[in-house]
């Protein structure tokens, strides 16, 4: 994780036709739950690269990673840069699961649309849904037992709201 920051810094850096880095923090409410925090590199004004880590406790235990592209749609409204929709796509994998007979090893795939709003010149909010596919491996003595999951890490759903800033 410090290498693809300490990269995402020089590309920022060597970059300066519109380099910027964005951080993003799970919503409050979701620390119930779990905590996300993604780091985004915007190579121009319409493409960028995340890299995000999320720890989930209480009912569903676990880690992810995972990396996103987002290409965002140009606003028509020249006067009104502050709200940009997007479409992602992205790729990762973790670990789920409460207890050794429990976890298992899976990698996600998907996509979807989402909604960024600047609420200030540096401050934003962000939400996302989208669907993701996973792919399992059990640590039991059964392989292909695969886990339909609705909520936590490795679920279908993939819905975000963020708030975030840009460095």
């Amino acid at each position: 994780m410090k290498y693809f920051i300490l990269i995402l810094s020089v590309m920022w850096m060597t970059n300066s036709t519109f380099a910027q880095l964005s951080i993003y923090q799970s919503n409050p409410l979701g620390l119930i739950s779990k905590e996300r925090i993604k780091i985004e590199y915007h190579f121009n004004q319409q493409n960028s690269l995340s890299i995000a880590g999320a720890a989930y406790w209480n009912f569903n235990q676990g880690q992810q990673v995972f990396l996103e592209y987002r290409r965002y749609s140009l606003n028509n409204n020249m006067y009104d840069d502050t709200k940009q929709f997007f479409w992602y796509g992205k790729f990762g994998g973790g670990i789920s699961g409460n207890d050794a007979n429990s976890k298992f090893i899976y990698s996600i795939f998907g996509g979807g649309l989402g909604w960024h709003r600047y609420l200030s010149d540096n401050f934003f909010i962000d939400i996302a849904l989208g669907l993701k596919g996973s792919a399992t491996t059990n640590n039991s003595s059964d392989d292909n037992n695969l886990k339909f999951i609705t909520i936590g890490p490795g679920s279908f759903l993939d819905a975000a709201f963020h708030l975030g800033f840009d460095l």
